[in-house]
């Protein structure tokens, strides 16, 4: 998976207007370091946190996530939490948008690119750190969650 990227300003503040439409969940792949994962994050609107969870594609089971928009809507900071509810590790992920193939007639992009995030995955104790890359593959109807 190879991306071209660059952090977008204030990418996301309408987070339900481009990715993640209530009810609706968005459904992530990605990789931490070099290993393969899945996510699934929603936007509880009430609320105007996330929930989600993700897991490795090696591995049997997921970990559940929680978290909020970062201030500016330039990306997402989320807890991992194990089967137990201990906290096992943070996410920070910015919004990223491609450089456009053509830009639109205003000289604008036309996306304001929801769908990539990247950043770091941070162990609870913070002795590790591992590089993140996640991008949108379609969304989860909650009917079929």
């Amino acid at each position: 998976m190879l991306f071209c990227t660059a952090p977008v300003k204030a990418a996301c503040r309408d987070w339900s207007r481009h990715v993640g439409r209530a009810p609706y969940s968005t459904i992530y792949q990605g990789k931490i370091s070099d290993h393969p994962i899945r996510m699934r994050l929603h936007l509880v609107v009430v609320t105007g946190r996330f929930d989600g969870a993700y897991g490795y594609n090696d591995h049997p089971g997921v970990l559940v996530l929680t978290g909020t928009m970062q201030p500016g809507g330039v990306g997402i900071g989320l807890e991992e939490r194990d089967e137990l509810g201990h906290v096992t590790g943070y996410f920070r992920l910015t919004f990223l948008r491609h450089p456009p193939p053509a830009w639109n007639k205003n000289g604008r992009f036309p996306s304001e690119g929801c769908g990539d995030l990247a950043g770091n995955w941070r162990s609870a104790s913070g002795n590790e750190t591992q590089k993140v890359i996640i991008h949108s593959v379609g969304e989860l109807d909650p009917a079929y969650d």
